[in-house]
């Protein structure tokens, strides 16, 4: 399960040099207007498409002859309009689109959110096809939710993916702050056309929603990050600077999911409820992904303060690497994912990010 971001914030420095080891398999350019993305198995006779967003689009783009092509798109929701033009919307920090299996025939569809409706799209002979349409409401019925953060994955362990939704129940127009209004997380499931919810919290767990000012904690994906046979919904925190990421884990048991504690992942290692949030020998963010029957983590390392950021490769066993390597060490930061993109096998896509004017480069390395 991969995610989309309306917005994509990424901090540069104002450093020169770089030392790149190994190798990259594939570099070149993104295409104009791309800077990041995700990958999604849309169909069983290619490999996996980087999926970004671009002049309002969700894009799949796929690899060929060394670079990206573009081969299929849908429309994205605008951003709910702010009115104080010089804040921003707090939708625009939050996951509005996600691919998964929810129909369980190998290939995954994209659900997208805006506002209180939810799509479901499937790719068919090249292009999107909407086959659903839902909206979300509260137990009482009375009013559908705003919706503003999605996530896929099988979070209960029985075989099924499901669809994990936050929202706010509230009337127009979307009032995030200043209102007592909590957060609820949903699970649901696709039936057919059907989005039926199977559990929500009811504003139990206390998550935290849009803001102003702040990014939410939002859920970056379902997965056993220790190949320990333990299932969770992380959910990464939102913060406004350069720090280390942490990760809630929420479990699931016979009440419905709760939380376990988070972890941050720092020299090497998974640590748990780490003291503090100090971005040294720490990951910023990461990707998660299933290679070879195990949970694979991509991390933005830095390493010290001024010195350099690291694109590291972990499959941990418990809290302790069982693999490790580096792809790559710069003087300022870049993101990447783990992606199969001609069918020949995963690896690591970079982004590299210019110090200066000119567009996004990539670097494909292969595991």
């Amino acid at each position: 399960m991969k995610r989309l971001f309306l917005t994509l914030a990424v901090p540069l420095l104002a450093l020169s040099g770089e030392m790149i080891s190994p190798s990259p398999t594939y570099a070149g350019r993104l295409p104009a207007g791309v800077d990041g993305g995700f990958a999604a198995r849309l169909d069983s006779t290619h490999g996996q498409y980087l999926m970004s967003a671009r002049n309002g689009m969700l894009v799949g783009f796929a690899f060929e002859t060394g670079s990206l092509v573009p081969r299929c798109s849908l429309p994205l929701p605008a951003p709910i309009s702010d009115p104080n033009p010089n804040l921003g919307s707090p939708l625009a920090t939050s996951s509005i689109a996600t691919t998964g299996d929810v129909d369980g025939n190998g290939s995954d569809e994209v659900v997208v959110v805006g506002g209180r409706t939810i799509r479901k799209y499937k790719l068919i002979h090249g292009t999107f096809a909407l086959t659903a349409q839902a909206k979300l409401g509260p137990d009482s019925g009375a009013q559908s939710a705003w919706c503003f953060d999605v996530c896929i994955g099988d979070v209960n362990n029985d075989g099924v993916n499901e669809v994990m939704l936050s929202g706010i129940s509230s009337p127009p127009p979307f009032e995030p702050d200043g209102v007592d209004r909590p957060i609820t997380l949903y699970v649901c499931r696709w039936d057919n056309k059907d989005l039926a919810v199977k559990w929500n919290d009811r504003g139990t767990l206390k998550l935290e929603g849009p803001s102003w000012v702040m990014p939410i904690t939002e859920m970056r994906c379902i997965c056993d990050p220790t190949n320990s046979g333990h299932i969770s919904l992380l959910m990464k925190e939102g913060v406004s600077d350069v720090s280390a990421g942490r990760y809630h884990e929420l479990v699931w048991d016979s009440a419905g999911l709760h939380k376990d504690g988070y972890f941050v992942i720092r020299d090497g290692r998974i640590q748990r409820n780490a003291a503090d949030d100090n971005p040294e020998s720490s990951a910023v963010g990461c990707d998660f992904a299933r290679i070879g029957g195990a949970t694979a983590v991509l991390a933005s390392m830095l390493i010290e303060e001024e010195d350099p950021w690291q694109g590291e490769y972990f499959v941990f066993h418990g809290d302790t690497a069982a693999q490790h390597r580096v792809f790559w060490s710069a003087s300022y930061p870049s993101t990447g994912i783990i992606i199969d993109p001609d069918g020949k096998g995963a690896g690591v896509l970079r982004f590299v990010y210019p110090l200066r004017e000119g567009g996004t480069s990539f670097e494909f390395y292969r595991l």
